[in-house]
């Protein structure tokens, strides 16, 4: 199973993921991704910090290919 690497971009700042994830493909790359960011939004929020939307993940192959970019606001459900 391909691995990707789901880096964290806040703004000049970059998070390196060391390990990536196992997914069956890049759409479950971006699940992962999108799943991270909620996480990683609501540790923020429990803790007292702002939501941080201006944050992204880089989704890479193991070549270090970028492959995707995804923003934290994407990752939030749509308002109804």
């Amino acid at each position: 199973m391909p691995r990707y690497f789901l880096h964290v971009r806040d703004r000049d700042d970059l998070l390196q993921d060391p390990d990536g994830q196992e997914c069956t493909d890049l759409v479950a790359a971006r699940e992962e991704a999108a799943a991270v960011a909620r996480d990683l939004m609501s540790d923020g929020l429990r803790a007292g910090a702002p939501l941080g939307l201006h944050r992204e993940i880089l989704i890479e192959d193991e070549q270090g290919t970028k492959l995707a970019t995804l923003s934290f606001r994407q990752a939030l459900p749509p308002e109804q």
